[in-house]
Parts: structure tokens; C-alpha cells; sequence
């Protein structure tokens, strides 16, 4: 229960700004620490959601701060930030559900501190390792897939002297990949699809850009189509004739 207090607290300031609700959230969550054990089984998993919201708490608290100029206690923040989402990754085995979306905060929390305190390419390298880290085999992970893919084309196509135009393209290739199969669930109806392709749309185009920076003009054009017609592509798979097979099965 003091964990999500801590996280409402947090909620609470993202509409407030008041900085006594996210100095509380971070507050109840290193307290819901103290009474969770790590060393035991089934807290883990426990433990490991609290580190993380604890970085959540963290990020958002620096991330408040408009200075050009961070001081040393905002450093320090985005620092237990990483260390936080750090230890939330640790703590959960490579098969657990969760994991991509551990990855994911704690690359965020990473760029942050990239963009504000230490602009090196280890730092930048680690970033790209944690949008890229997830399991292709566990079906559970496929919904993180898009959101980590696209964070992962975004921060190599907005920093090019930090990577390769062909690191860009393949990171956007890896992100149409994702896109073509979880942008947009079958089970929704077309117009809550389409609804929900208007979220990447940016992203699609920036995909077409990287593939044409990188001389790859068919692949641009191929890119190009199926962000446009993805949803009628998947309108017509469903009007393909039963298959011999499945229908002298079930007739």
C-alpha cells in the first residue's frame, strides 16, 4: 500500500506541480523498501516494482527542473534514478513479463542523464542496449516490442554523431518490424485502429527518412506503404477464402 500511495503522489504532481507531492512519492517509496526484503523469493518481483517506481519518482523530479545548469543535488537524483531502475532490471529474471518495460525506464533515465550530465558514448551505448534488450522469444514481450523500438530509432536518428547511419536504419527496421504486427490489434475495430496508427505517425516517417539517408530507396517505399495501408492490408487478410484444409476440418 505505501508503494502506491508513493505512485499516486506521483500522479498527483504531473497535474499539480506541486513539488511536495513527488518529494512524498519518493519519500513513501524508499520507506516500502525498508520492509521488503530482497534476499527472499517472492518479494523479488516486489522489490523490483518498487526500485523502479522509485526511479520513476526520481527521473520525474529532475526532469521537473528547468535549470540549464543542474545542481549537484538534481545530479544526484538522476543518478539514484538510474540506480534505481538498475536494480528493478536485476532483480527479475530474462523471462519475466516486466523486464522490457524495466529496460525501457531505465533507458529513459539513462538518456536523461546523457542529455543533462554526462554526453559520453558509454553512457549513450547503454541507452541503445537497453531499448534493444528484450527477448524476441517470449510472447509475452511482443507489446513492449514497438514502444522500445521506437524509443531505441528515435535516440540514434536524433544523435548521429553517437552512431552510424546504418545503426539508424537498422534500428528503424527493427521498429517497422514491430509496427507492421502490435501498432494495431485485429481484435479493435477499424476505427479504433486507425485512431491508434495516428500515435506513430512520426515515427513511421522519421523510418522513411532514415532509410532514405541511408540510400535505401525501395526499402523507404516499402516503409512508406505499409504505415499507409496497414489497416486495409489486415482487412483484406480477413477476406481471403477459407483454406481446403481448415474446412474439410470444420464444415
Amino acid at each position: 500500500y505505501i508503494v502506491h500511495l508513493g505512485t499516486d503522489h506521483r500522479i498527483r504532481f504531473d497535474q499539480s506541480e506541486d513539488l511536495e507531492d513527488i518529494q512524498t512519492a519518493i519519500a513513501l517509496h524508499r520507506t516500502a523498501l525498508r520492509y521488503v526484503p530482497e534476499r527472499t523469493l517472492e518479494p523479488l518481483h516486489l522489490s523490483s516494482e518498487i526500485h523502479n517506481e522509485l526511479g520513476l519518482s526520481l527521473a520525474e523530479l529532475f526532469r521537473h527542473s528547468t535549470a540549464t545548469v543542474k545542481s549537484d543535488i538534481e545530479i544526484s537524483n538522476i543518478k539514484d534514478a538510474v540506480s534505481a531502475h538498475r536494480r528493478a532490471v536485476e532483480l527479475v529474471p530474462d523471462s519475466h513479463p516486466k523486464r522490457p518495460e524495466l529496460l525501457r525506464n531505465l533507458g529513459l533515465s539513462l538518456s536523461l542523464y546523457f542529455e543533462h550530465v554526462e554526453r559520453t558514448q558509454n553512457v549513450f551505448d547503454e541507452v541503445i542496449k537497453c531499448f534493444m534488450g528484450f527477448s524476441t522469444s517470449v510472447p509475452e514481450f511482443h507489446s513492449e516490442h514497438l514502444k522500445n523500438a521506437a524509443l531505441c530509432a528515435s535516440m540514434l536518428s536524433e544523435h548521429p554523431d553517437f552512431a552510424s547511419k546504418h545503426q539508424a536504419f537498422l534500428a528503424h527496421n527493427r521498429f517497422i518490424d514491430a509496427f507492421e504486427t502490435e501498432a494495431a490489434w485485429l481484435g479493435h475495430s477499424v476505427r479504433a485502429r486507425f485512431r491508434k496508427l495516428t500515435g506513430w505517425r512520426d515515427s513511421v516517417s522519421h523510418a522513411v527518412a532514415a532509410a532514405l539517408d541511408s540510400e535505401q530507396s525501395m526499402v523507404a517505399a516499402e516503409w512508406l506503404e505499409a504505415g499507409r495501408s496497414l489497416i486495409w492490408s489486415q482487412v483484406s487478410s480477413l477476406r481471403d477464402p477459407i483454406s481446403p484444409e481448415i474446412w474439410d476440418r470444420t464444415p
